[in-house]
C-alpha cells in the first residue's frame, strides 16, 4: 500500500468443475472453474492458505466473507470461481499450491447493448475492493493461465470488466506488465480515489500528531467542546469488543443504530434486508471468531451513540460499516468515534494502514484521514477474435458520453 502523494438463463450457468492444464514460461498450472459453495468448500484450506499469502489484501474475497456474500447475493448472477494451482517441479512431493482466485459474473449486456463480457463479481454494494488473490512467488504465471483460459473459455465473452481494483502496487503492475507483453488492449474506465488511513508512527503521540495535521486548531477546538457537552450529560465511553459473550449484543445494537438513522428511512439499512442483515451477521461473527473484527463504540450512560466495525487482514484492515445516533448529530459522534479509530490504529501493533471504503467525495472522512488509495474500473480483452476491436469501441462510447456532458471545444469544431 503507498501513501499518496445480467443475463440470468440457467443455459450459461457450469453444469460441473472443469480442469484444464496450461503451461506458462515458469511453473505448469492447472485451473478449476466451481460454481457453488459446495464445491468452494472443497479447496477451502487452500483459498484460507492463499488469502494469508496474497500479493494484495482484499477481505471481499476472503472465504469467510464471500461464502455468505455467495448464500445472500449469489442466486441471480451467473458466476464462475476460478482457481488457479501450480504443479510445478518445485512443488513436487507435496499438494498443489493455489495461487490465484478470481470470482466471476458473466453478463449479456454491457450498458444496454447486446455485448457478453465478464466481470470480477461484485457482489451488491458491500463489496468496495475486487482485486484478485494471487500469490506473489507465482504472479505471472498465475496470471498468464487465468489469461489463457479465458481466451478459450466458450461463453466468457471477449471482454473482462475488472471493477474497483487496485490502481497502483503489486496487481496493477502485473497487468500492465502482461498486457505490454499479449499485444491485447487495456483500458481505463474509470478512476477515482477514496480516503486511506496510513498509520504514520507508534503510539498515541503520533496518533495526535496525525490529528493535528488533518485537523486545524479551530476544528480540534470545537470537537473539544462538543465531547466536554456529551461528557455533561453522563458517563462518556470509547469502547472495543472484546468479550465473546457480549459479540451478539453488539452486533444487534449496530443493526437496530444504523436502522434508526437516515439509511432506515430510505430503506438501505441493513436491517431492511433480510440477506442483507444475514450476511452482516455472519460475516462479523466469522470475523470476531478470527480474531479479525475491530469493533468500536462510543457509548453515554452505557446507550451507543455511535459504532464502527472494521475487518482485519495481513496489515491492513478496511473500514466496513459505520453508524451513528442522529440525536447526537450536534455533537459529530461519528467524528469523535474516528478520532478514537485514528488512536487504536497508531497504537495497534498489526496494523500498518486502513482502507476507509467509502466514497470518493465522503466530505467527514475526507477531512480526517489525510491519504488516499488509487482505484480503476478496467476493460481488457481476453484474447478472443474481436475483444480489441471491442474495447476500442467501448472508448469511443464513453469518449462520445463525456462530450456530450459538456460543449465541444472549438479547436474540435475548427
Amino acid at each position: 500500500m503507498q501513501r499518496l502523494s445480467g443475463q440470468t438463463s440457467t443455459e450459461a450457468r457450469i453444469s460441473a468443475p472443469r480442469r484444464c492444464q496450461f503451461t506458462s514460461e515458469g511453473q505448469p498450472m492447472s485451473l478449476t472453474v466451481v460454481q457453488s459453495a459446495a464445491e468452494l468448500a472443497q479447496h477451502l484450506a487452500a483459498w484460507e492458505d492463499l488469502a494469508a499469502n496474497t500479493c494484495e489484501s482484499n477481505v471481499f474475497y476472503e472465504p469467510w466473507m464471500l461464502l455468505p456474500a455467495l448464500e445472500a447475493f449469489g442466486a441471480d448472477a451467473q458466476l464462475r470461481f476460478v482457481l488457479v494451482y501450480t504443479t510445478g517441479p518445485s512443488n513436487e512431493g507435496s499438494k498443489p499450491v493455489l495461487c490465484g482466485f478470481f470470482p466471476l459474473e458473466l453478463h449479456g449486456r454491457y450498458k444496454g447493448l447486446p455485448i457478453k463480457y465478464t466481470s470480477l463479481w461484485k457482489y451488491n454494494k458491500y463489496c468496495v475492493l475486487c482485486t484478485p488473490l494471487i500469490r506473489p512467488e507465482f504472479a505471472t504465471d498465475c496470471l498468464v493461465t487465468f489469461f489463457n483460459w479465458l481466451a478459450q473459455a466458450h461463453d466468457t465473452g471477449a471482454m473482462l470488466k475488472l471493477e474497483f481494483v487496485s490502481g497502483e502496487g503489486p496487481f496493477n503492475q502485473l497487468l500492465i506488465d502482461y498486457f505490454n507483453e499479449s499485444g491485447n488492449l487495456l483500458a481505463v474506465e474509470a478512476r477515482s480515489n477514496r480516503a486511506l488511513l496510513q498509520r504514520c508512527g507508534d503510539g498515541l503521540a503520533a496518533a495526535e500528531s496525525y490529528i493535528n495535521t488533518a485537523l486545524s486548531g479551530k476544528r480540534r477546538k470545537e470537537l473539544r467542546r462538543q465531547e466536554k457537552l456529551l461528557r455533561e450529560q453522563g458517563r462518556l465511553e470509547y469502547l472495543e469488543l472484546t468479550d465473546s459473550s457480549e459479540a451478539e449484543r453488539w452486533f444487534e445494537q449496530f443493526l437496530q443504530l444504523e436502522a434508526q438513522g437516515w439509511k432506515g428511512k430510505e430503506g438501505s439499512a441493513l436491517a431492511a434486508n433480510a440477506a442483507a442483515r444475514e450476511f452482516f451477521l455472519q460475516t462479523v461473527r466469522a470475523a470476531f471468531a478470527r480474531d479479525q473484527l475491530m469493533m468500536l463504540a462510543l457509548c453515554l450512560n452505557g446507550q451507543p451513540i455511535a459504532m464502527k466495525c472494521n475487518l482485519l487482514t495481513g496489515p491492513g484492515a478496511f473500514a466496513f460499516k459505520i453508524a451513528f445516533d442522529e440525536n447526537f448529530a450536534a455533537y459529530s459522534p461519528g467524528v469523535h468515534l474516528e478520532l478514537e479509530n485514528i488512536r487504536r490504529t497508531h497504537t495497534a501493533t498489526n496494523l500498518a494502514w486502513m482502507d476507509s471504503c467509502a466514497t470518493a467525495k465522503h466530505f467527514m472522512i475526507n477531512r480526517l484521514w489525510l491519504e488516499r488509495r488509487a482505484l480503476k474500473t478496467l476493460l481488457a480483452a481476453t484474447g478472443k477474435r474481436g475483444g480489441n476491436l471491442l474495447i476500442a469501441f467501448t472508448q469511443l462510447l464513453l469518449w462520445l458520453k463525456r462530450i456530450s456532458l459538456k460543449a465541444l471545444p472549438l479547436s474540435f469544431i475548427g
